[in-house]
């Protein structure tokens, strides 16, 4: 009977632990295609699937609508969910790098302070400009504060007047998109296109220096037409986590099998 009670013991302590592990878990990698590959984003908060970026790189809002990604239960991520997994992410930025983020060129590393991640997708989902028509692309940047050599404090890109010396013929019309902290979004203030977008960070990336003042992550928008594409960014895309047993599931099997090994034990 001690022996019993000791097992009984051990196994509910143990569906207890598994609940607890599920509960306390924030994001994990599964496997998309085959064993190891890595390619999806867990998060148990929202109970969403995040397609690696990497798979969609080079494809525009159009190619992805008529791909295979959408039959296989995938769908365009919105603002408000990227906003609310990268918002949490921040104290974990592995994420960004999970979700397939790209390092910055080594000019803009230094500029921004250190070694810096991009995610840049295309958010089709609700993501859309005031006229219903063109998607944004979102780029989530892994950035530091740093000092500039005149000793003001950056924290962001120049404005959009300083890009006459970057690209004279394109001011006006080039795209700069601001942001706040993370979950605090400013307005977008032109379209951006990737070749633009990585003049201007170059140009910036002159003006900084190495003086780091702490991690951090921002925002930026750019709007794009329906097909273009970029092997910059993919599209943001999502899927429900298949279903999986619930915390509460695992504890009612334990249970389950410390009852049938009761019964089992006072049979003989």
């Amino acid at each position: 009977m001690a022996a019993w009670r000791q097992t009984k013991t051990w196994l509910l302590a143990g569906a207890m632990a598994m609940c607890s592990t599920w509960a306390t878990a924030a994001f994990t990698t599964a496997d998309l295609q085959v064993s190891g590959d890595g390619l999806l984003t867990l998060d148990d908060a929202s109970g969403l699937a995040w397609l690696d970026l990497t798979l969609t790189r080079g494809q525009s809002i159009t190619q992805v609508r008529t791909s295979e990604w959408l039959a296989q239960g995938f769908r365009f991520a919105t603002h408000a969910e990227l906003d609310d997994l990268v918002s949490r992410a921040a104290s974990n930025l592995d994420v960004i790098d999970e979700m397939g983020g790209w390092a910055a060129a080594p000019e803009l590393s230094t500029y921004l302070g250190g070694p810096t991640t991009v995610l840049a997708g295309a958010v089709g989902g609700g993501g859309v400009d005031e006229a219903g028509q063109v998607p944004l692309v979102t780029l989530w940047l892994t950035r530091e504060t740093v000092i500039s050599p005149g000793g003001d404090v950056l924290t962001d890109y120049s404005p959009t007047t300083q890009m006459a010396i970057s690209d004279p013929e394109n001011l006006g019309t080039t795209p700069i998109a601001m942001s706040g902290p993370v979950g605090s979004p400013e307005d977008v203030w032109s379209a951006l296109s990737p070749e633009l977008r990585e003049d201007l960070l170059a140009y910036q990336a002159q003006s900084g220096s190495s003086q780091s003042l702490g991690d951090f992550l921002r925002r930026r928008d750019a709007l794009v037409a329906l097909d273009a594409s970029s092997p910059d960014f993919g599209v943001f895309l999502v899927r429900n986590v298949a279903a999986v047993p619930e915390p509460a599931t695992w504890l009612m099997m334990g249970l389950g099998l410390v009852g049938l090994w009761g019964l089992r034990r006072r049979r003989i």
